[in-house]
């Protein structure tokens, strides 16, 4: 299902936060995995491989069999496009 293989980074939640707090989190979560699904399939799979798997550029690059030069392109776009995206998420939330 959607949820198979999904780990969430210790990171992403304070266990001490309050309820409220929690829930936003795991919403703003959920948007940010709807950004990271909607990237395109090359730059979504060296992403996951990077942030989620914690591998090494190299690695990741060797993963997939794509040149290092090609793969760090690819995850600045990438990082450059979601960060983008966010930040009109943060923009609606704080003029609804």
């Amino acid at each position: 299902g959607a949820e198979e293989g999904r780990t969430d980074p210790a990171w992403m939640i304070d266990l001490a936060a309050g309820p409220e707090i929690t829930a936003d989190f795991a919403e703003r979560n959920e948007l940010l995995r709807g950004l990271i699904d909607a990237l395109p399939e090359e730059k979504r799979r060296l992403f996951r491989l990077v942030h989620e798997r914690e591998m090494d550029i190299r690695a990741a690059a060797d993963a997939l069999g794509i040149p290092v030069g090609t793969a760090k392109s690819r995850l600045h776009y990438t990082r450059k496009k979601l960060a983008e995206a966010w930040r009109q998420l943060e923009e609606g939330w704080e003029n609804p």
